[in-house]
């Protein structure tokens, strides 16, 4: 018998089911928006009379690359409350194991 508690055992099972469903997630796409802010990060390049404006297209286009990396949705949620879809779990995992040492691991279909 093994006992764990149970926000243990769920938020282990979040995250797992989490790193399962981002991994199928192809390699960085960019955005229209990336092109269009790489864009015009290019022109104000070509003739920088203000420097500011500059600076906020460069901050935008991170942001907005940052947006469209596959890794980066799974970091956003550490934050925030779990927020599991049983449903979804019901149809990725055919068992869960837990270990005497209290491991979770957590086997797909």
């Amino acid at each position: 018998m093994a006992t764990i508690p149970d926000d243990t055992l769920l938020s282990e099972i979040a995250r797992q089911v989490t790193e399962h469903d981002t991994a199928d997630r192809g390699p960085y796409q960019p955005s229209e928006e990336v092109v269009r802010l790489t864009n015009a990060i290019n022109r104000g390049l070509e003739h920088p009379e203000h420097p500011e404006e500059l600076v906020s297209l460069i901050l935008q286009s991170a942001a907005a690359r940052y947006d469209c990396c596959p890794a980066a949705a799974p970091s956003e949620r550490e934050n925030h409350p779990l927020d599991v879809d049983w449903n979804r779990i019901r149809q990725v995992v055919s068992h869960i194991t837990i270990s005497a040492e209290n491991m979770v691991v957590v086997t797909f279909r």
